[in-house]
C-alpha cells in the first residue's frame, strides 16, 4: 500500500533525525589496503579496511602484526598524499620498532604519523575521543587510528593499586570495553578505521582443540563484537615458506655464522581471516616478507590467485591470458613480475570477478 502524502511528510521528518541512515553512499567506496594482494584478497567483497570500521589482528609471539601494521600505514601515505595516522603503542617499542629505517622502509611520512607510547587507558581513549573530531573539523584528513596492542591497557583498578599482590577481578574487560564503546561512534562518524593487535592464549575448550584450535585472540567479548574483521597473523612454518616459487632460498649468503649457515633473509607470513561481519571468513592469504626491503614477491601472490580465480587459464604446459601466452609456470611468473602492466591487469581481473558479486 502507497503512504499517504500526510505519512510520506513524517517519513520525511524521521529521515531528517540525527543518526538516519539512507543508504545512498556506498560504504566501500574508500578503503585501507595493504601491500599484500593476497591479503587485501582476505577481507572478501571490500578487498581492503572500508573507512570507519575496525579490524583485530592477532597471533603468536614475532608473528609479524607490527611490522604489517607498518606496512599498511605506508601504503595509505603513498596512495593519499593528505592522509594521517595515529598510533598507540602500548607495548612501548615504537622506538626500537618504527625506526626512520622503518618508516623509509615502508613509505611512512612523518609528518602524517604520530605515535604514542602510553598505557594509561585516559592517554588513549580519552585522547581519541577528544583529538579526533578537533582534527577533522580543523580540515586533517585522519583516517586511521592503531592500538598495538590492546593487551598492554592497563586496567583503570590496576592502575591505581598499591601491590600487584591486589587483585582486579574483570578490571581489565571491564577497561577495555568502556573506552571502545566510547570512541566507537566517534571514530565511526567521523569516517576513521581502527586496526588493533592482539595477542593470544592457549585455547583451553578440548574441542576446540580437537578442531585444530589450539590457541585463541586473548580478548574480552566485547572487542569480539567491536570489530568487523577478525584476522589471524603467523609466520608460515611450511617447508615451502624457506623458498620462492622459483625454488630460490631465503638466504643471505654474504653473512654466515660459526657452523657456516647464511642468515635467513626472508620468510612467509600467512593471514587467515578468521570471522568476518562484511564478507565471506576463511579466506586465506600468504605473503614474502624480505627483513631489508618489506613485502616482496607480490607476482608469486597474482600468480596464485590468478589461476584461483581462473583468469590464467593453464591450457597444457601454457597459460593464457589477454590474449597471450606464457609457456610453463616459470615464464608465467617472470612475465607477471617483469611487466607491471600484465601484473595489474591479472589482478584487476581477479579483484573485478571477485567483487561483481556484490554489484
Amino acid at each position: 500500500m502507497a503512504l499517504t502524502p500526510a505519512q510520506k511528510r513524517i517519513m520525511t521528518s524521521l529521515h531528517d533525525l540525527s543518526g538516519a541512515v539512507t543508504g545512498d553512499s556506498d560504504p566501500y567506496a574508500t578503503i585501507l589496503d595493504t601491500p599484500s594482494p593476497s591479503m587485501n584478497f582476505t577481507f572478501d567483497n571490500t578487498w581492503g579496511l572500508p573507512d570507519g570500521y575496525a579490524v583485530l589482528m592477532g597471533g603468536g609471539p614475532k608473528g609479524g602484526k607490527t611490522i604489517l601494521l607498518s606496512s599498511i600505514i605506508g601504503r595509505m601515505h603513498r596512495v593519499d598524499p593528505d592522509a594521517v595516522a595515529i598510533k598507540f603503542n602500548t607495548e612501548l617499542r615504537e622506538k626500537v620498532q618504527v625506526t626512520p629505517q622503518q618508516k623509509k622502509l615502508w613509505g611512512i611520512d612523518s609528518d602524517r604519523y604520530i605515535a604514542y607510547e602510553v598505557r594509561e587507558p585516559a592517554s588513549i581513549f580519552d585522547r581519541i575521543e577528544t583529538e579526533v573530531p578537533r582534527l577533522v573539523q580543523a580540515g586533517v584528513k585522519l583516517r586511521l587510528v592503531a592500538i598495538d596492542s590492546v593487551n598492554d591497557i592497563l586496567g583503570r583498578r590496576t592502575m591505581n593499586s598499591e601491590s600487584v599482590n591486589d587483585q582486579q577481578i574483570a578490571d581489565k574487560a571491564a577497561t577495555l570495553q568502556d573506552g571502545f564503546s566510547r570512541i566507537k561512534e566517534v571514530l565511526r562518524n567521523n569516517g576513521v578505521s581502527l586496526i588493533m593487535t592482539t595477542q593470544v592464549r592457549t585455547e583451553m575448550d578440548q574441542l576446540e582443540q580437537r578442531r585444530g584450535h589450539k590457541v585463541k585472540l586473548a580478548v574480552s567479548w566485547y572487542l569480539k563484537h567491536l570489530a568487523e574483521y577478525f584476522m589471524f597473523v603467523e609466520k608460515y612454518e611450511n617447508k615451502d615458506g624457506r623458498t620462492d616459487m622459483s625454488g630460490n632460498a631465503y638466504e643471505d649468503n654474504e653473512v654466515r655464522d660459526v657452523q657456516g649457515d647464511a642468515d635467513t633473509s626472508a620468510h612467509k607470513v600467512r593471514v587467515t581471516m578468521l570471522d568476518s561481519s562484511l564478507g565471506r571468513a576463511g579466506r586465506v592469504g600468504l605473503f614474502t616478507l624480505d627483513h631489508e626491503k618489506g613485502i616482496i614477491n607480490t607476482h608469486e601472490e597474482v600468480f596464485l590467485l590468478g589461476t584461483g580465480f581462473g583468469v590464467l587459464v593453464k591450457d597444457g604446459a601454457y597459460y593464457e591470458f589477454d590474449g597471450k601466452r606464457y609457456h610453463g609456470k616459470e615464464n608465467t611468473l617472470i612475465a607477471l613480475r617483469d611487466d607491471a602492466d600484465v601484473y595489474s591487469k591479472v589482478l584487476a581481473a581477479c579483484k573485478g570477478k571477485d567483487l561483481a558479486r556484490r554489484a
